[in-house]
């Protein structure tokens, strides 16, 4: 592959070779960068002298990838692990037994540190070795010649017509076998660029897919995990192949990614001990249901007697690192252990797969070793570890027999302790009194079954919890349930529980009531308090407001939230902060609570950063912050947040993801401040400040100045007065911050001075004055029913004592709410009616349609009084007889 790489970076030198996904963006590699660095590596590899073989730990960056073919370039085997693999804690890993001493990448050596001047190259290549299921037993390692990966690299480019004008996105390990070879050889041999990323994220696969990916590498969890982004999406042009290996692909999953991707997708079918073996090739018609494919090319195939499928290929491998050669049939045919069948067409069907390993999302885990480190608990006397299947995925389930006094929860805090990675970890334990065997001592997995139905007390919990159904809370409960994760709700308001068990809202949020009425009673539940059965988590969601006099966080809600969660969680049950609280308050508050029940918890905070009115959509397109207060709890609400979040930024600790959502917030609130102080800054000055903004704005390629307004809501009202907390606690204060506050603080009292003068300029007194104020909600797009933080409360407060009536209209809150705030609910029509003064505080589009010149002048008194805070009704009524029109900015 040396020549291939050499051929490339000669006659494409400035070509991308490897684009890396990274939070930060995409980081591209040219080829010739990629030849040279390759070159270092092999001669790094030599000066660290790791004797016959070394691992490399292969992230997904190009100076792995580079890490990797230096060491085959060096003559030493290359043992490929994925980052963060187990399997080196595990003494008893075929890993740890292979004789490795040297370990680049992950917790290793610096890729850096293996680098080197350029030198001679040794006439013999090192062999890559893979682990593999282990066809019986442990986990073995496959070796495979570099002119086997090479061929098999030949075979993808040929089988899909890759060439120089591809871009091959690897959403696999490329420490496995699919994202080996069907990435990293094949866009060597055909001169395809290949797109990786250094974790996987779907925000990374979703950015390359729009910047022009023509192929793309996944398992049926990554196409699962795609279908909330990609559903209705087909502006992905270039995109002609979409492969998927790693187990069948479900016919709804692959139906629904037809239509998101606007491309078929592919099945695959292979091993590592063999490489590609069948394929589906393009066609204009669908693929039979169920097979796996034709031979590849370069492949020959039959079934024996026994219905086992024999293959005999140019890319089999050579042996196990601790074994023989592979046992041919006398006419050189490798069996491959499954059971298939064969039609005249020469498709391959699968009609029974070897079950010694379980598929959990595209990876594959060895039960016999996850037994193995089970029965290391001495209160562990008996184990059985084999896969379970619901939904088309497949789950790790682990049959014990515990002596008295062991919980589920200590052995699968154990499992953790022992280096599994989460996804090795059994999904469910079920206590059995003993395990049920055959004549011959084996257990007969049967009858585990049958004594294990229905026994679901006992399992690793699939449930989460989410206290506090507001707005942030309901909204995420009902987007985890869509996604397939049964959720308790719980919330303290009957008013609420009464609603939400009759599948109805109490507040409005698009697309949550329709999702809520659609949920089986099995994947939402209502309650009052926790439930005592385990929780895989608990999500906070409880509201946290300050005192309207001082800023003073109110944490009331916030205390009885954790008291209750302390009580109830078990030692495994990971507990998510998503309430927006002052920095230190996760660690100090929650986690202190914590600590009185369970010695190590698991606690992460997962701000929420959504948008009103756009909450669902936005749960599925922004990045999920998270921050643990460990390792293992930020990896566990990584796992809880896969299925709704496309990417994930994982900050250092509990405090950054804190401090992240107050940021951001009070950022926002100082850009608002800004162009607040503009406004009124240009009314003192005499000059229309709109206009100003405006004009600065234009085709200017500098952040846009703010237009003025009303700065409401629950968290850029309240997130500002946190951040001040957070920051007096250590004795900073952000003045910035504070500014930006009292600015945007004094426009509902501008509104109402703007408009008690517009009533004395046409000779009107307030107390005998009739004024409409319409738009009761904080904003009015996207469309919200949210009264929190909204210019309407000021405005009535200040206003209200002053006039002879104050009607309030909003298109959304009821009239309940609206009487609440201190106005009389009205109609449109009937609120403008003989009315001296309109005071519009939101830019609902509904007002824009509805307030014409011909109706506001032909129901209110004239001249009449119009105060729009938005400029919404400028169009139709600025310079209108008969209307004192007056916006924020220009008097």
């Amino acid at each position: 592959m040396l020549d291939e790489l050499a051929h490339r970076s000669a006659t494409r030198p400035d070509a991308v070779a490897i684009r890396t996904g990274t939070p930060t963006g995409w980081i591209e590699t040219t080829w010739a960068e990629f030849h040279d660095d390759t070159l270092r590596a092999a001669a790094g590899v030599r000066a660290l002298d790791p004797g016959p073989r070394m691992a490399v730990v292969v992230d997904g960056s190009a100076a792995a990838l580079a890490t990797l073919l230096g060491c085959l370039l060096a003559g030493v085997d290359a043992v490929l692990l994925e980052a963060d693999s187990s399997y080196l804690a595990d003494p008893r890993s075929a890993v740890s037994r292979s004789g490795v001493s040297v370990v680049v990448g992950g917790s290793g050596l610096p890729y850096e540190r293996c680098r080197g001047p350029i030198g001679e190259l040794p006439q013999r290549t090192g062999d890559v070795l893979q682990l593999t299921s282990g066809s019986s037993g442990e986990p073995r390692l496959v070796r495979q010649p570099m002119a086997n990966i090479r061929h098999g690299g030949r075979t993808y480019a040929e089988a899909f017509r890759w060439g120089e004008e591809d871009a091959i996105l690897a959403a696999v390990p490329l420490a496995h076998s699919f994202g080996l070879v069907g990435g990293l050889a094949a866009a060597l041999v055909s001169g395809a660029a290949l797109w990786t990323s250094q974790r996987f994220n779907l925000r990374t696969l979703v950015t390359a897919l729009a910047d022009g990916a023509t192929a793309m590498l996944g398992t049926p969890l990554v196409y699962r995990l795609l279908l909330p982004v990609v559903r209705g999406n087909t502006a992905h042009p270039r995109l002609r192949t979409v492969l998927s290996s790693g187990g069948p692909l479900p016919a709804d999953v692959a139906a629904t990614v037809l239509t998101g991707l606007g491309t078929p997708v592919r099945q695959i079918y292979g091993s590592t001990e063999t490489g590609l073996i069948a394929y589906q090739p393009e066609s204009t018609t669908p693929w039979p249901s169920g097979s796996a494919g034709v031979p590849a090319p370069g492949v020959q195939v039959r079934v024996d007697e026994s219905g086992q499928l024999l293959v005999r290929l140019p890319t089999l491998f050579s042996g196990y690192l601790d074994g023989p050669p592979p046992k041919l049939t006398a006419d050189g045919f490798y069996p491959t252990g499954d059971e298939a069948r064969i039609d005249a067409a020469h498709r391959i069907y699968l009609t029974g797969r070897k079950d010694t390993f379980v598929n959990v999302g595209g990876r594959k885990v060895n039960p016999r070793r996850v037994e193995r480190l089970l029965g290391e608990h001495p209160g562990v006397s008996d184990v059985y570890v084999y896969g379970s299947e619901t939904d088309g995925e497949q789950r790790v389930v682990a049959a014990v027999v515990l002596t008295p006094g062991t919980t589920v929860a200590e052995v699968a805090a154990f499992c953790r302790r022992q280096g599994l990675r989460p996804y090795e970890v059994p999904h469910r334990f079920q206590v059995l009194d003993r395990l049920p065997r055959g004549p011959m001592g084996k257990v007969d997995r049967r009858r585990v079954a049958e004594a294990t139905a229905g026994n679901d007390d006992t399992a690793a919990p699939d449930r989460v919890a989410v206290v506090g159904l507001g707005y942030v809370g309901l909204t995420l409960a009902v987007a985890l349930a869509r996604a397939g994760v049964p959720v308790v709700g719980v919330d303290a308001d009957p008013r609420v529980r009464e609603a939400l068990a009759a599948r109805r809202t109490v507040l409005f949020e698009p697309g949550v009531a329709e999702a809520l009425r659609e949920l089986p009673a099995d994947r939402f539940s209502v309650a009052e308090r926790l439930p005592e059965t385990p929780l895989r988590a608990v999500v906070i969601c409880v509201g946290t407001p300050v005192e309207p006099d001082t800023g003073r966080p109110r944490l009331r809600d916030l205390h009885a939230a954790v008291d209750q969660v302390a009580e109830r969680i078990a030692d495994e049950t990971l507990v998510v902060v998503r309430s927006t609280v002052p920095v230190g308050t996760s660690r100090q508050v929650v986690y202190a609570k914590l600590r009185e029940r369970i010695a190590e918890p698991l606690l992460a905070m997962c701000p929420e950063r959504t948008i009103q009115g756009r909450a669902l959509a936005e749960l599925a397109s922004l990045p999920q912050v998270i921050g643990g207060v460990d390792q293992r709890s930020a990896r566990r609400a990584q796992e809880l947040f896969a299925p709704l979040a496309p990417d994930q930024v994982v900050v250092g600790t509990l405090e950054s993801a804190e401090l992240v959502k107050l940021a951001c917030n009070a950022h926002t609130d100082l850009i608002y401040g800004f162009g607040n102080e503009l406004g009124l800054l240009a009314e003192a000055l005499g000059v229309d400040g709109n206009e100003v903004i405006a004009a600065a704005n234009l085709r200017y390629p500098r952040p846009d100045l703010s237009r003025p307004g009303f700065v409401g809501g629950s968290c850029l009202t309240k997130d500002p007065y946190l951040l001040l907390h957070s920051a007096e606690q250590v004795g900073y204060h952000p003045e910035m911050v504070a500014a930006a506050r009292r600015v945007n603080e004094r426009v509902p009292l501008a509104a109402v001075d703007r408009v008690l003068k517009g009533l004395a300029a046409v000779g009107r007194q307030p107390a005998d004055a009739k004024v409409l104020v319409c738009g009761m909600a904080y904003k009015g797009q996207p469309v919200t029913d949210d009264v929190r933080g909204s210019a309407a409360v000021d405005v009535a407060r200040s206003l209200g004592p002053r006039v002879g009536v104050l009607a309030g209209h909003d298109y959304i809150v009821d009239a309940a709410r609206t009487a609440g705030l201190g106005y009389a609910p009205v109609e449109l029509a009937a609120g403008l009616a003989d009315a001296d003064a309109l005071i519009l505080l939101s830019d609902h589009p509904g007002y824009q349609r509805d307030l014409t010149a011909a109706v506001v002048l032909g129901a209110m008194r004239r001249p009449a009084v119009v105060f729009d805070m938005w400029g919404t009704l400028e169009t139709a009524l600025s310079g209108q007889p008969g209307v004192d029109y007056r916006r924020l900015g220009r008097g």
